[in-house]
C-alpha cells in the first residue's frame, strides 16, 4: 500500500455476494478497496513514481524502530482478557489497476456517527483522520463541530516523511465503531494539514492495528482496547483480500472465517528479539527467502497452535463452495521438502503488515535471491538502488519465503511489478532490498493475497492458511 495507510477486521469486499453470519458473540467484518496503482496500462507497466513513495513510506513507518522499542519498555504490560462478546462483518475495498495496490473500508467516527474510510494497516498502531477544517485533505473529512463527544487533548500530533510530506494536528479523543464494534474515548491524530503525498489514496485516514508501543499518539490502539476489554468473541482480527480488483476481500475483528481459506491455519509466535523484546508490530522469525521449482514444506508451524475457524465469523455462501471444489489446488502450495527449494537469503525478522503493498527485505537478502533467478540484474538507476529486473519471458520458478519448516510461496502474478518500461523485455521483481533495521523484513500485501491471515493477540501469534484467492491465479511454473 502507498503512503499512509491501515489494516483491519473481518473486511469483506464491497462487491460480496455473501454476508456474514450474526455471531452470538462479538465480531465484525469490513469491506475493503485497493488503493494506487504500481502498474499502468493493459500491459503492465512499472509505475516507478507509484512504488518509490511507497518507498519513501516504508523508510519513515520504520525508522528508529529500536529507540521506539527502548521507549516503549516501561510501559506496562497489557493484560490480556478472553473475550466474551461479539463479532461481525464490513467489506474492503481492493484498489485495482493491473496491480492490488491497496485495500481499504469504512468506519464511523462520533456522536452522531459520520462516515470515514481508513486504510487498515498492521504496520502502525494510530487512528489517523482528517478534520473538516484539514488543509490540503482528500476523502471523507470529520467534523468534529458536529459531534457531541469529541474531545481535543490540545496535545501535538506530527508525522514528518523525508521528504517533507506528512500530517500534523492535535491528539484527540472521540467515540470509533469499525463494524458493529465500538470503542469510546479513542485517542486518534486530528488531522488539520496534510502535506505533499502524505496520503494520495481514496481512503481519508488510517486505522493502525499494531501494538501501543509503536503509537504516535502514545495511547492504547484501537484493537488493542478491543482485546483487553472482552469485547470481543476472539481476541484476534484476520485479512482476506482478494486479486484483481475482485469481490470478497474483508478484515474480520474478533473471527475467522474458514470460507476464505483451505486446510489448516499454521501459527508462528511473534519474536520482539528484533526490537529489543518489545512488540511493536506484528513480526515472526523467518527462515529467510527461497527460490526454486515448487514450494517446499514440512512438518507444520511453530506455534501454540490457534483458536479455530469456527469459533467466529464465517460467511458460509458460494464461498464455501468455492473453497471445497479448490481446496486441493490451494493446498498444493505447500508440499513436502524437494531439493528444488534452495535457501536464497539468511533468517529474517518479518512484519506481516497490511498497510504495505510490496515486501521490503535487507539489501543483501535481496542480492541473495535474485542471484537464484536465472537473468535477473540489479534494475537500472532510475528505478532505484535495491530494485532488480528479470527477463519477463523467463519461466519464473517459485520464490517463497520460509517460516517455521515450510516454505510460503508468492504467486508469479503478484511478484511481477511489470515491465520496467513500456515495451521492455525487463519485468521489474516485487522483493525490494530495503536496510531498514537489522534483519527486519516488511511482508506486504504482495504475500498475505496468497495466504489467508491471522492475526492472535491472546496467544501472540500469527497463522496462515492457502488463501482461496489462490483459485484465480496461475500456480507457480517450474524452473
Amino acid at each position: 500500500m502507498l503512503a499512509l495507510t491501515a489494516s483491519s477486521i473481518l473486511l469483506l469486499s464491497s462487491l460480496a455476494s455473501a454476508k456474514p453470519v450474526p455471531q452470538k458473540r462479538n465480531s465484525v467484518a469490513i469491506q475493503l478497496r485497493p488503493r494506487v496503482n504500481y502498474a499502468v496500462g493493459a500491459t503492465k507497466v512499472f509505475n516507478r513514481n507509484a512504488v518509490q513513495q511507497e518507498r519513501k513510506y516504508v523508510r519513515n513507518k520504520y525508522a528508529n524502530v529500536h529507540e521506539k522499542a527502548s521507549a516503549a519498555a516501561a510501559a506496562a504490560a497489557t493484560i490480556i482478557k478472553r473475550a466474551p462478546a461479539t463479532s461481525g462483518a464490513d467489506a474492503l475495498t481492493d484498489e485495482f489497476d493491473t496491480i492490488d495496490e491497496f485495500y481499504y473500508g469504512p468506519l464511523s467516527i462520533g456522536t452522531p456517527p459520520q462516515s470515514s474510510t481508513v486504510d487498515f494497516d498492521t504496520g502502525s498502531s494510530d487512528l489517523v483522520i482528517p478534520l473538516s477544517n484539514c488543509k490540503g485533505c482528500a476523502g471523507e473529512l470529520f467534523n468534529a463541530k458536529k459531534s457531541t463527544t469529541f474531545k481535543d487533548t490540545k496535545k501535538p500530533f506530527n508525522i514528518t516523511y523525508e521528504d517533507q510530506s506528512g500530517a500534523a494536528g492535535t491528539v484527540c479523543t472521540e467515540t470509533v465503531t469499525v463494524a458493529g464494534v465500538t470503542v469510546k474515548g479513542l485517542s486518534f491524530g486530528g488531522v488539520t494539514t496534510e502535506a505533499g503525498n502524505f496520503n494520495h489514496g481514496p481512503n481519508a485516514g488510517l486505522l493502525g492495528l499494531g501494538f501501543e508501543g509503536n503509537s504516535e499518539a502514545g495511547a492504547t490502539p484501537f484493537f488493542e482496547t478491543l482485546a483487553s476489554t472482552n469485547k470481543l468473541a476472539l481476541p484476534v482480527f484476520s485479512f482476506y483480500m482478494s486479486r484483481d480488483g475482485g469481490s470478497g476481500s474483508e478484515l474480520c475483528f474478533g473471527c475467522i472465517n474458514s470460507a476464505k481459506y483451505a486446510g489448516d491455519i499454521e501459527y508462528y509466535p511473534l519474536d520482539p528479539s528484533a526490537t529489543n523484546g518489545t512488540q511493536l508490530y506484528w513480526n515472526i522469525a523467518s527462515t529467510g527467502l527461497f527460490y526454486g521449482s515448487s514450494t517446499t514444506g514440512g512438518s507444520g508451524g511453530n506455534g501454540s497452535g490457534g483458536d479455530g475457524g469456527d469459533d467466529g465469523g464465517d460467511d458460509g455462501g458460494d464461498d464455501g463452495d468455492d473453497a471445497k471444489k479448490t481446496g486441493s489446488h490451494r493446498q498444493s502450495l505447500i508440499k513436502s521438502d524437494t531439493p528444488a527449494s534452495r535457501a536464497a537469503s539468511s533468517a529474517l525478522a518479518a512484519v506481516i503488515d497490511s498497510g504495505t503493498t510490496l515486501i521490503y527485505v535487507p539489501v543483501a537478502s535481496a542480492k541473495a535471491l535474485y542471484a537464484k533467478i536465472p537473468g535477473a540484474k540489479a534494475a537500472p538507476a532510475d528505478i532505484g538502488a535495491g530494485f532488480y529486473t528479470y527477463p519477463c519471458s523467463a519461466n519464473l520458478g517459485t520464490v517463497s519465503i520460509g517460516f517455521g519448516s515450510k516454505q510460503y510461496a508468492i504467486n508469479p502474478s503478484d511478484f511481477n511489478l511489470g515491465q520496467a518500461t513500456n515495451g521492455s523485455t525487463e519485468c521489474v521483481g516485487g522483493i525490494i532490498g530495503e536496510d531498514v533495521g537489522g534483519n527486519l523484513a516488511i511482508v506486504g500485501d504482495e504475500f498475505i493475497k496468497n495466504w489467508y491471515s491471522v492475526f492472535d493477540y491472546g496467544k501472540r501469534q500469527v497463522g496462515f492458511a492457502p488463501s482461496i484467492a489462490t483459485k484465480d491465479s496461475k500456480a507457480p511454473a517450474s524452473s
